[in-house]
């Protein structure tokens, strides 16, 4: 008699969190304050943005890409793409628009989910990124008069709007690609690297294995950018244990030891930054910063 064996796929747990700490909440900081979305908002967004994506053609293994900020609409398309099986690319922001038109076509980019402040960026590869068939424009207050001559521009939430909040996931295998990520080629063309599902698994459940998160209670960190693949650890850990997600904006990771009291007004209990961040906080984490730090 065998043993029941189950994939280990990231739509098995995704909607985990909104279910042990539905009102926990991913907290955006934006130009002029924070957005608050709980885990349940975000779960059935996601759902959405699945059925969306769907509707205009995206099917299992097809890229999606992302070039966006951190925030609660850049969780939902990490959501919805993992749980559809489609493969999210996350496109760095700070490449340049030479690198970025090789990468978008190397990876065959077939919807592209876009902050309409980086939308400028975007337009400077008109015509020269074919793979392209629609993009999606996610708006915060001050950036809603957009305009593109990219194909088939339509904003976020009227994309989404029009679907139900329940996406009957598939079954994959464990070893599909969820996530995509390239170097910024600084040793000659950039490389793309997929992710599968697996590994995603396994390193979340070892994070929030290890910092020992507790539904409704811990709140992490998200400093890293979710177009590198270190925010996997800090996102993913949080997202599995029910723990809050407190996404800091580029200004307060800047900020140096004035981000202190955010920190404790947010009451994080797990701290993710790379060192050269802990260096301009305090000169004595021992001390003010009272919590684990990865």
């Amino acid at each position: 008699m065998a043993m029941q064996q189950t994939p280990l796929l990231m739509s098995n747990i995704l909607d985990r969190g909104a279910k042990v700490a539905p009102s926990e909440e991913i907290v955006t900081a934006t130009d002029e304050s924070v957005r608050r979305q709980t885990y349940l908002e975000t779960r059935n967004r996601s759902h959405q943005l699945a059925h969306a994506l769907s509707d205009c053609g995206v099917e299992v293994g097809d890229r999606v890409g992302t070039f966006m900020w951190n925030g609660s609409r850049h969780l939902e398309a990490y959501h919805a793409c993992a749980g559809m099986g489609a493969v999210l690319h996350t496109l760095n922001v700070r490449l340049s628009v030479r690198d970025l038109e090789y990468i978008i076509g190397h990876a065959q980019d077939k919807v592209i989910i876009v902050d309409a402040d980086t939308l400028p960026l975007l337009e400077q590869m008109k015509g020269r990124i074919p793979s392209v068939e629609r993009v999606v424009v996610a708006t915060e207050k001050g950036f809603e008069g957009w305009k593109t001559d990219l194909p088939n521009p339509v904003d976020y939430e009227e994309f989404i709007s029009a679907f139900g909040t329940d996406y009957d996931w598939p079954q994959l295998e464990e070893n599909a690609p969820l996530g995509l990520c390239y170097t910024s080629g600084t040793t000659g063309k950039a490389k793309g690297v997929e992710c599968p599902h697996a590994g995603y698994i396994n390193l979340a459940k070892s994070y929030a294995s290890y910092f020992d998160f507790v539904a409704g209670h811990d709140a992490t960190t998200l400093s890293s950018s979710l177009g590198y693949d270190g925010s996997i650890s800090e996102m993913y850990s949080a997202w599995v244990a029910g723990a809050e997600v407190v996404m800091l904006s580029k200004s307060e990771l800047r900020s140096g030891p004035d981000l202190l009291p955010t920190l404790k007004a947010r009451e994080v209990t797990a701290l993710f930054c790379p060192p050269i961040l802990l260096s301009t906080l305090t000169s004595n984490p021992a001390q003010d910063l009272t919590y684990p730090i990865c």
